[in-house]
């Protein structure tokens, strides 16, 4: 675990949200990994990060500047289950049923390690 002296302020991130939302799973899909041995290149593993979320309403104007729709977009108040665990623009998560791609991520860091974050998700 990330040392910080945040940490309780993200176990107890992790409890609202949880008792809140549901349990959501990020994916960034891996780079190309190369094998000098057999001259051949594979996906790597995706990276997951675990988490809870809840929707929240996003701030109209990063809508507007990354030109999408609140009501086709949630907004996602996430808290990693790891301490500094935080998506990226491009990684996917599965919301109500429906796949989604993170567009905007804005991190709670106090300290530089990330407690949470707010993240825009669009199809």
């Amino acid at each position: 675990m990330t040392s910080t002296v945040y940490a309780d302020d993200h176990a107890s991130a992790v409890a609202a949200i949880a008792a809140a939302g549901v349990p959501v799973t990020f994916s960034r899909v891996g780079l190309l990994v190369y094998d000098a041995t057999s001259d051949n290149s594979y996906p790597a593993a995706p990276t997951l990060i675990a988490g809870y979320a809840v929707r929240v309403k996003g701030n109209p104007l990063k809508y507007q500047a990354l030109s999408l729709v609140q009501s086709e977009a949630p907004a996602l108040l996430f808290a990693p289950s790891v301490l500094g665990g935080l998506p990226l623009p491009g990684d996917t998560v599965t919301w109500a049923g429906a796949d989604y791609t993170a567009r905007d991520v804005e991190p709670e860091a106090p300290d530089g390690v990330a407690i949470g974050a707010t993240v825009i998700v669009a199809r």
